[in-house]
């Protein structure tokens, strides 16, 4: 196979420029899937919990952003397993959407179904007819009724 630019041209320099006339480029239209895997909905939670998502992608993953109540929680997170160590003390009792948005290298966005997770950092109250009973010097005994919560 010969090719003539200007000159002869031959051999595996000819092979390039036949290839490189065949390029077909397609954009990555593909976005990621994404979902929370931390929590199940309407799960109660208090303190300090660890929020997870899974992401895949035809290409790759570039990050995921956790969102509460479709706000950012937290910076994103670059690196497989997505988790985020979230204080649930930062916002108020009561229901709150989780959800997690995942960035391919291309810029493709997805976000992940929303779970509603029921915040509840309310401190339990304390048992009520305490009664402590000395058994010997080193040993007693302690009975109580237990809180209502």
């Amino acid at each position: 196979m010969r090719w003539i630019v200007g000159s002869r041209v031959t051999g595996c320099a000819a092979l390039l420029l036949c290839a490189a006339a065949h390029l077909v480029w397609a954009a990555d239209t593909t976005p990621p899937a994404v979902s929370i895997s931390s929590h199940a909905p309407n799960v109660i939670v208090s303190g300090k919990i660890v929020v997870g998502a899974s992401a895949s992608d035809n290409v790759g993953v570039q990050s995921i952003q956790f969102l509460l109540d479709a706000a950012p929680i937290g910076f994103p997170d670059t690196v497989a397993p997505y988790n985020l160590l979230w204080d649930s003390h930062r916002v108020a009792d009561g229901p709150h959407a989780l959800a997690a948005r995942a960035r391919d290298a291309a810029g493709n966005l997805a976000t992940a179904t929303p779970v509603t997770i029921l915040v509840d950092n309310t401190p339990p109250t304390a048992p009520t007819g305490v009664l402590i009973t000395p058994i010997d010097q080193t040993t007693m005994q302690v009975a109580w009724n237990d809180s209502a919560d």
